[in-house]
């Protein structure tokens, strides 16, 4: 199901047999409340039974695109004016720390991608050239 296309599919033994069926007609987003399995009466029967499901064993499946929330920390101060800073953030995506002394002018420092453990460090070597820095993260898209 996709919700945010109001749309369903279904594969049988691995194989698609419906595509991007539209679930409702009213094309309202749905909750998952609105997901039932239901049994159909066969041209046999008139009450519910062993004959045949709607749909049996399905998956709801949710594409998040989003990105998470991200975080930059600073460690403080070196012996030779270097600053430690540390962003954290979602695997696979980019992001920019950059630096101001003024909330003007911004200069980007470094671009990176996160590792697996969802963080990259950073050093700030030219932190001892300024009375003030200032440092954001921002994503990359």
């Amino acid at each position: 199901m996709n919700f945010d296309e109001n749309l369903w599919s279904a594969l049988l033994n691995g194989v698609l047999f419906v595509n991007a069926k539209s679930v409702t007609t009213v094309g309202l987003p749905l909750i998952l409340g609105d997901i039932d399995a239901v049994w159909v009466y066969g041209p046999y029967t008139n009450a519910p039974g062993n004959n045949f499901m709607v749909f049996d064993n399905y998956r709801v499946t949710a594409a998040v695109t989003a990105p998470l929330p991200f975080q930059l920390e600073g460690f403080g101060v070196g012996a030779n004016g270097d600053f430690s800073l540390r962003l954290t953030g979602e695997p696979g995506r980019h992001y920019a720390i950059d630096a101001t002394t003024d909330f003007v002018d911004w200069y980007a420092l470094k671009t990176n991608s996160v590792g697996t453990d969802g963080t990259f460090d950073f050093v700030d070597t030219t932190a001892a050239n300024y009375s003030l820095s200032l440092y954001r993260a921002r994503l990359v898209q």
